[in-house]
């Protein structure tokens, strides 16, 4: 029996909540939600929405469906710093924090025990592309996308 695309989402969602990272010398941990957020209004931060992005499916010559993939949009935002924080090797403090999540949520959904978990559920056939932004016109704050797009697999 295939996964249905919300049980896909939770695995992903489940995967990437609790994650810790550090940031400024301090241990986080990433949250999730599946709905949108208004960033300037939450509690803690780094946060990401996984929320279901197109789902397309190929048909062969006789109609039978060859395979189907969904996007999954992960996005969300980070603190850390400011882009103008400056430290060795002119890497700002914001972008540290930022690339140092896409690498631990990139570490974990290409980890060999996460692999193993979804094993004969989907197939994670892409990563990316990653966007950064720096969005400081408020508040010191990174927007961080990492859309996956999986494949569902037929068992």
């Amino acid at each position: 029996m295939t996964m249905t695309r919300r049980q896909i989402l939770l695995a992903i969602k489940n995967a990437i909540e609790g994650l810790q990272v550090t940031i400024r010398g301090q241990v986080r941990t990433i949250h999730t939600t599946d709905t949108l957020f208004d960033p300037t209004r939450e509690a803690s931060l780094p946060m990401f929405s996984i929320t279901p992005g197109p789902e397309n499916g190929t048909l062969g010559l006789y109609g039978m469906s060859i395979d189907t993939t969904l996007k999954i949009d992960i996005f969300g935002f980070t603190d850390g710093g400011s882009y103008n924080e400056v430290e060795d090797l002119r890497e700002s403090l914001l972008a540290k924090a930022a690339e140092d999540i896409i690498a631990v949520v990139k570490a974990k959904l290409i980890s060999s025990a996460f692999l193993e978990e979804i094993w004969c559920d989907f197939s994670i056939i892409a990563i990316g592309p990653i966007y950064v932004e720096h969005a400081e016109l408020e508040d010191h704050l990174a927007y961080i996308a990492m859309p996956i797009t999986v494949q569902y697999l037929e068992t």
